[in-house]
């Protein structure tokens, strides 16, 4: 395992929040990688409770998508699939469908950061997240009191 990975475990430990990118930084795929190996890792050690970690470590996911799907596009990444489930599994050791939950909770709930801090662990949010998403988008007042 890399040093890095090894480290900044420690710093989890002592935090118990993984960090969230920074709004306009731009980070290589090689950054992103990393940051969900760190990620992927530190979620291990920790429960399905905390949701802010699982947001955090989906936001890392969508980012990785993005530049995955602009790197491909350019032609400037060389990767024998086109998809990016593929790569995250490979590069990252994320299986592909808990890449595609994290990311799906992160476009349902996105709007609705207060979802954050209930207490229900993130399975459910999995079973039933669309459902409460599209319920909060449809029904203004009870979507404000979640934004």
């Amino acid at each position: 395992m890399r040093r890095s990975l090894l480290s900044s475990r420690v710093e989890w430990l002592h935090t118990g929040f993984l960090a969230a990118p920074i709004d306009g930084q731009t980070y290589t795929l090689k950054d992103l990688q990393d940051k969900i190996q760190e990620g992927t890792m530190f979620l291990d050690f920790t429960d399905n409770f905390q949701l802010n970690n699982i947001f955090i470590h989906g936001q890392w996911l969508t980012l990785a998508r993005e530049s995955f799907k602009q790197g491909k596009k350019n032609g400037t990444l060389v990767y024998h699939s086109n998809k990016f489930v593929d790569w995250v599994e490979e590069r990252c050791g994320v299986k592909k469908s808990r890449a595609y939950d994290y990311i799906k909770f992160i476009e349902n709930f996105s709007d609705f950061p207060t979802v954050l801090q209930c207490s229900l662990p993130f399975y459910w949010f999995k079973r039933y997240g669309q459902r409460v998403s599209d319920y909060l988008c449809e029904n203004d007042e009870e979507g404000n009191f979640w934004r």
